[in-house]
């Protein structure tokens, strides 16, 4: 599931579908855990792992820009993870944050159904 908590956070444009009983079908994420990420809500109180937890504020931090990570995020994420996953995570923010850009200062288009599903969800901002 982490990757899946990482996907969502990181990529806030996903494909969210709610068939079977408010989890996402193509990704194990309850609707209120797909909600927190989405819109900046409360993820403390989605998830319950606190794996998870640590995935976010990290995925976050590195998300903001360039800033000092706090060294008590360091040394949590430290707890869950080893020294090549956190690189690891590091780099997909990094990428995944480039990908979004590009993709949006060309103004790449995104299929008529995907747009047409966030919107029915309430997902386009």
């Amino acid at each position: 599931k982490l990757e899946e908590v990482f996907r969502f956070d990181i990529d806030i444009g996903s494909n969210i579908e709610n068939g079977d009983g408010g989890k996402d079908s193509n990704s194990g994420l309850t609707r209120d855990e797909v909600g927190a990420l989405q819109t900046g809500g409360d993820a403390e109180k989605a998830f319950a792992d606190e794996r998870e937890k640590a995935l976010i504020r990290w995925t976050n931090a590195v998300a903001a820009g360039p800033q000092d990570i706090p060294d008590t995020l360091r040394q949590e994420i430290k707890k869950y993870f080893t020294e090549a996953e956190v690189v690891e995570l590091t780099l997909l923010v990094g990428a995944t944050i480039m990908l979004n850009r590009y993709a949006t200062a060309l103004d790449l288009p995104v299929a008529a159904t995907h747009l047409e599903f966030l919107k029915n969800e309430g997902l386009v901002f």
